[in-house]
């Protein structure tokens, strides 16, 4: 900001002429096209990120099966579970305490809770800013995961977890991870 005060504070000592006018017109110009020039990639950025979490909430890109369920409704059981590879997800209308979640949000950072089936997190390359940063895009994600065909990762934005068998969402530990309904 000095040096653009410093050019204006240059051009007033300059004898009044038409050329002070034009130097003073570009001066400004050049500062309302950097302006608009960032505030262009914001709206880029934002795009990008609309476009991402769109794909994600999208169901026919969804990485998880649902399980049929007899009846009308779907519902997880209470309390909500998550489960490893093998588990099933929703309700099978028989008995709901095998069941897991495959609709799960979170109320720390208002996102969906995505799932990984034969995936663990390698926790040497998992911290709460790479999942800041990479959610909800699943090639940045598989960056910190590796197969493995008997546990589930799951992650929002905020928090990530990889189960191996049925467990419920409080055991895990500081999760605040709800059913979002079926």
């Amino acid at each position: 900001m000095d040096s653009d005060d410093d050019i204006l504070e240059m051009l007033e000592k300059i004898p009044s002429n038409s050329s002070k006018s034009a130097c003073t017109v570009s001066v400004q110009k050049s500062k309302v096209d950097s302006k608009n020039k960032s505030l262009e990639n914001l709206l880029d950025e934002l795009s990008t990120q609309k476009s991402a979490r769109s794909e994600i909430d999208n169901p026919a890109h969804r990485k998880i099966e649902k399980t049929v369920s007899v009846g009308d409704k779907s519902t997880c059981s209470k309390p909500v579970k998550l489960g490893g590879e093998g588990d099933a997800f929703g309700s099978n209308g028989l008995s709901t305490s095998r069941a897991t979640c495959d609709n799960l949000h979170c109320l720390d950072c208002d996102n969906r809770v995505l799932c990984f089936p034969g995936k663990k997190w390698v926790d040497d390359r998992c911290d709460y800013l790479f999942f800041r940063n990479a959610y909800p895009n699943e090639d940045r994600l598989s960056k910190s995961w590796v197969r493995n065909n008997t546990f589930r990762a799951y992650c929002c934005q905020c928090r990530w977890v990889c189960v191996q068998k049925i467990t419920t969402v409080s055991s895990c530990g500081n999760l605040k991870w709800i059913c979002a309904k079926h």
